[in-house]
């Protein structure tokens, strides 16, 4: 499974619109999980619970919260991050609630996204970059943040769990 509950990222309303990953040359894929390689479902709750009428003008607001970019980069606990977009948004539920509807907003790996990531690594390897292709895998497949994927120490990997207590800056 690609990503996990506590990223999301969007642009379009439905990234399908442009189509399964194709074999053209690529010279970088950023990885904005949310709404591109991972289908989302909170729109609809999410616009209710603020009160917006439209999914442009929530995607515009989200995207320029400052709330969301702290979490995205790793700047703040999930906690940190549902208390501000409690307070920001003047939302009617308690930062718990609302965490927890969030980390279900991710429904599962859009069309391609699989392939796309396999192909990235793949051009990787090829190239002898052993250590993007491992952090790809890390950010697509345990679905960690940069800054959380970058603090990981030897220490940190057992055999079937990454533990996640740090993160470096970036």
């Amino acid at each position: 499974m690609l990503g996990r509950a506590v990223v999301s990222r969007a642009y379009p309303p439905d990234a399908r619109q442009y189509g399964p990953v194709t074999d053209r040359p690529f010279d970088l894929v950023l990885f904005d999980l949310g709404g591109v390689l991972i289908e989302l479902s909170g729109v609809g709750a999410m616009r209710e619970l603020a009160g917006i009428d439209t999914d442009d003008e929530l995607w515009e607001r989200w995207l320029t919260c400052p709330w969301v970019r702290a979490f995205e980069r790793g700047d703040c606990t999930p906690d940190e991050f549902a208390a501000g977009m409690v307070a920001e948004w003047e939302l009617t539920v308690a930062p718990e609630v609302f965490l927890h509807a969030f980390r279900g907003w991710p429904v599962g790996p859009l069309p391609g996204a699989e392939a796309l990531v396999e192909r990235v690594r793949s051009v990787l390897l090829d190239r002898g970059d052993h250590r993007s292709a491992t952090l790809v895998s890390v950010l697509a497949y345990a679905g960690l943040r940069p800054g959380e994927a970058l603090g990981l120490e030897v220490r940190h990997v057992r055999e079937q769990t990454l533990l996640i207590e740090q993160a470096a800056a970036q």
